[in-house]
């Protein structure tokens, strides 16, 4: 029934408090003085604006402001207003904007490994923003978030959508931050399984045997695991290999010095 009144209620504003029509026209026209107000041209560009020169820049940024220079203008509005000087900094804006993005990637990757789902799911809509902004590059990635964020408000249910916000990493390690994404983990039982047709000989022929070892694969690596941990067996990363392969090459630069 709460649900029912909400749903009522946010018709009524919508069709006799908001008018979408209205409001979409508004938004338009001020889009199209917005336009007007900074001179972008149809194509999209933004022409200089001194008399005679037919040159247009993609960005309203550095390299437009240099080349007004050449001809000894300002920014300015073409009403006639008072001259501005606009001083923009590409270089800082672009360093901001790195660091944002990097701090938020490390956000996600922190909340993967300590199996944050709801983190997760907050920096999915963040991602969402950057990566609809990057336009055609990154238009799948925008799309498989925009998927997973529908799936969860809109086409799962209650039960299922909070079974794909808290299963989405696998512990790994026994410690804290220990997680792993599933694809991650799907791809150490891909190892797993093409380790163990190998060792099969002739018998990796037979279908049945190879699928009665896929349904045996989360207990078998967890058995595995299970034993090493307790054996004291340590698994060394690509990343120790890479940090010990620079170290052996550090100490043979030292001798040779």
């Amino acid at each position: 029934m709460k649900c029912f009144i909400n749903d009522l209620s946010h018709k009524v504003v919508d069709k006799f408090i908001v008018n979408k029509e209205n409001m979409d026209k508004i938004m338009k026209k001020k889009e199209k003085e917005k336009d007007l107000d900074v001179g972008i041209r149809p194509d999209g560009k933004f022409p200089c604006r001194f008399h005679g020169c037919k040159k247009a820049f993609v960005h309203d940024g550095k390299h437009l402001w240099e080349h007004k220079k050449t001809h000894g203008m300002h920014q300015q509005e073409e009403s006639g207003k008072i001259l501005q000087t606009r001083h923009v900094d590409d270089m800082l804006n672009y360093q901001h904007s790195m660091l944002e993005y990097g701090m938020l990637y490390r956000n996600f990757c922190d909340a993967i490994a300590e199996g944050d789902g709801a983190r997760l799911v907050r920096c999915w809509k963040d991602f969402l923003l950057v990566l609809k902004e990057d336009k055609e590059h990154s238009r799948k990635y925008a799309l498989e978030g925009f998927n997973l964020l529908c799936q969860i408000y809109a086409l799962l249910s209650p039960r299922d959508a909070r079974r794909l916000i808290w299963n989405r990493s696998v512990k790994a390690k026994f410690c804290h931050g220990g997680n792993i994404p599933l694809d991650l983990t799907l791809e150490h039982y891909n190892g797993v399984l093409k380790e163990v047709i190998k060792k099969m000989g002739p018998n990796a022929t037979n279908e049945k045997a190879v699928n009665r070892f896929c349904r045996a694969i989360p207990i078998n690596k967890q058995i595995m695991d299970n034993f090493d941990y307790e054996c004291q067996v340590l698994k060394r990363s690509a990343k120790h290999v890479v940090a010990i392969a620079s170290n052996d090459v550090k100490k043979v630069v030292d001798e040779l010095v």
